[in-house]
């Protein structure tokens, strides 16, 4: 995803993504597979 504007930033970070550049996108979501779900 490619946030334009301060607001939707703001949106993207509160739910946990990053900024930085990552394939040509704004922001990107650090995931971790579930300890208490092995494959999830």
């Amino acid at each position: 995803m490619n946030a334009d504007n301060a607001d939707a930033a703001a949106f993207w970070e509160a739910l946990g993504f990053q900024r930085g550049s990552k394939l040509g996108h704004s922001h990107w979501l650090a995931w971790e597979p579930s300890r208490d779900r092995p494959g999830v």
